[in-house]
């Protein structure tokens, strides 16, 4: 079966992807399935594959972790991993991330800063992505621009003072697609709307 719009795969990545999905496709058009069983049947397969690809994050950071401390360098790198925001695995009934529920607006947002971050500490703040260029810039011992719009979590991360936002703080913009109906949010330490 041939698979077609994968174009920028080589043909190594297009066999291994053939050799994965041609026996899931396949089985998928003899199943026959229809209604709310082809409605799970397809909710599931999402997920699989969803999982599958942090899976493969996950294993990824660790390579580049491994590396680090092979080569030395896990004493004076700052590593930090964040993603876009967060992903509905069923909770109320969805899944993506574009609905405004908690779920969706917890990112992860994970640092190693050797002598700096404590391994294993947990900080609650609610920071927001628009943070994080501030935050390298301070890191890495640069002047902030003042026409930035975050803050730098350098001293929550020094553990010097926690992050409180400015009451009412915007942080979800107002998002307009062809599909969708604009969505804006506003969002404070306590409460969502």
């Amino acid at each position: 079966m041939k698979n077609t719009g994968l174009t920028r795969m080589d043909s190594l990545q297009m066999t291994r992807w053939n050799n994965v999905y041609d026996p899931i496709i396949s089985e998928f058009y003899r199943s026959g399935l229809t209604g709310d069983d082809l409605i799970r049947y397809k909710y599931q397969r999402y997920l699989q594959d969803y999982l599958a690809c942090i899976a493969a994050v996950d294993k990824s950071v660790g390579e580049v972790l491994d590396y680090l401390k092979a080569a030395g360098l896990d004493k004076n790198t700052v590593v930090i991993y964040a993603s876009d925001q967060g992903f509905y695995l069923g909770e109320h009934g969805w899944f993506d991330k574009r609905w405004m529920f908690e779920e969706s607006y917890r990112t992860p947002l994970l640092i190693q800063w050797p002598g700096v971050v404590k391994p294993g500490s947990v900080n609650n703040d609610m920071v927001s992505n628009i943070d994080l260029p501030e935050t390298f810039l301070e890191i890495a011992g640069t002047d902030i621009p003042d026409d930035m719009q975050g803050r730098s979590i350098v001293p929550v991360l020094k553990g010097k003072n926690s992050f409180k936002l400015e009451k009412g703080a915007l942080l979800s913009l107002l998002r307009i697609s062809r599909i969708t109906h604009g969505q804006a949010s506003l969002r404070n330490e306590y409460r969502t709307l």
